[in-house]
């Protein structure tokens, strides 16, 4: 703990290995969330210096840009509406404003989705699960709850399994 707050690291860590997790718990790290390009069985061996914890649902990061795209577009920043990028097969990946700065963080057309794995998961020595919003209505939110508890399984036209099952290239 420091200065009363508990310390707790997300994946902008990137932690990757075993001695990354034993640095941070060595840091005053009370959990931290293990890099989303490891395998399932990378991560499954990974230490667990401390709570470690996975995201399994939602947009994941793709770039975090120094300057801002709309500001850069426009002259005026206006990242707080509905913003995306559209490459050339029409994929659209949503534009969020980098919290205190004026960067952009451009994220994933298809959405992570592991509901439907929750017994392979529960084998990874896991703290905890994370369901990641970032861009749903609360109608989708509702969704995506009530996919978790009934293990809905993923549709691959929208979602993707990331890099958990096939790993970085």
């Amino acid at each position: 703990h420091s200065r009363g707050f508990a310390l707790r690291g997300d994946f902008g860590l990137n932690l990757f290995n075993s001695r990354a997790m034993n640095l941070v718990r060595h840091e005053g790290l009370l959990s931290a969330a293990a890099s989303f390009e490891l395998t399932l069985p990378q991560i499954r061996d990974l230490s667990k210096a401390v709570d470690t914890e996975l995201i399994i649902y939602g947009r994941l990061p793709l770039m975090i840009t120094e300057n801002c795209i709309i500001r850069n577009r426009t002259g005026t920043c206006t990242c707080g509406g509905s913003v995306a990028l559209v490459d050339r097969t029409g994929a659209q990946f949503p534009i969020q404003p980098d919290p205190g700065t004026c960067r952009s963080v451009v994220l994933n057309s298809r959405k992570l989705y592991l509901l439907d794995r929750q017994e392979a998961l529960s084998n990874l020595g896991l703290w905890a699960l994370r369901l990641m919003f970032t861009t749903e209505t609360a109608s989708q939110v509702d969704s995506v709850l009530r996919a978790w508890h009934s293990h809905d399984p993923m549709d691959p036209g929208s979602c993707t399994r990331g890099l958990y099952y096939r790993g970085v290239e």
